[in-house]
């Protein structure tokens, strides 16, 4: 722990998010734990990136030990870096309040904490992922940019870690396969993970209810994306929707992209209908 003027924030680091799923390497250890994250079909050969923790990957930290965590690209990149705790909380690192520049210049070494921060372990005992995806484009993501303005970031995203993960899905879907790279690690938070005390199954959830969304826009024929997935063109009717927070972006060659969060609160239908900006 630094002393002086020096601040603390504890955490329990990160896990990455995948559209494959990876088993890892056991190391010794049974049942070694699986993790997502955004593969790369086609990615540059010229265009990777390198990320580790101080001790290594796999090593075993215990609550109150600082972390310091490295990354590395071969290109000049905008990083996220995201922190899934042994909870399965979900936590921004990278942009945050606590460092808002992402950018990274290539073939150079960053490393967190910087400044006046220390980075601190906290338990449950488990396994703590981080994710790194970088871009050569900065990429446009609302809630995080929001709440980096706002200077209230709530480190938490538990209810928008699903949205999110869509969200950076949809938006590497315009960008070139040669643009975009991720890798992630893990470690042990009090030593590998415990078989714990066999707990009944909680009751099943209340039916689920639905809606639908009717979407138009002008000029017609733009992509349609729900919470990140693709779901076809205007002019479409978007059904079995639940209800909740949602996201619905339209992208359309020559035209601004336009988004638009909404809450989805009784079974009904629910209309966008929008002009699309053209880019001038």
């Amino acid at each position: 722990m630094m002393g002086g003027n020096a601040r603390v924030y504890r955490m329990a680091l990160l896990g990455v998010m995948l559209c494959t799923v990876i088993a890892l390497s056991s190391i010794g250890l049974a049942d070694e734990p699986k993790a997502k994250l955004f593969i790369n079909p086609t990615p540059d050969p010229g265009f990777n990136v390198q990320m580790w923790v101080d001790r290594g990957q796999g090593a075993t930290y215990y609550p109150g030990e600082n972390i310091r965590i490295s990354f590395k690209s071969t290109r000049s990149c905008y990083v996220y870096l995201l922190d899934i705790d042994t909870s399965g909380n979900y936590k921004w690192l990278l942009p945050s309040t606590w460092w808002g520049n992402n950018y990274l210049p290539a073939n150079q070494v960053r490393t967190l904490p910087e400044g006046p921060y220390n980075l601190k372990v906290e338990g449950p005992p488990g396994t703590e992922w981080l994710i790194l995806f970088a871009s050569t484009q900065p990429l446009d993501m609302p809630y995080l940019e929001q709440s980096i303005r706002s200077g209230q970031f709530a480190p938490r995203i538990q209810g928008q870690a699903e949205i999110i993960t869509k969200n950076i899905r949809a938006k590497i879907q315009v960008i070139p396969a040669s643009a975009w790279v991720s890798t992630s690690t893990y470690f042990y938070v009090g030593g590998p993970p415990q078989a714990g005390p066999v707990v009944p199954l909680p009751p099943p959830p209340p039916p689920v209810e639905f809606a639908a969304i009717n979407i138009w826009s002008y000029p017609s024929g733009a992509l349609v994306f729900l919470d990140g997935e693709q779901k076809g063109y205007t002019p479409i009717t978007l059904r079995n929707v639940p209800l909740g927070n949602h996201e619905v972006t339209l992208i359309k060659p020559g035209y601004y992209t336009y988004t638009r969060r909404m809450s989805i609160t009784y079974s009904g239908t629910f209309y966008i209908n929008t002009n699309m900006q053209r880019i001038k």
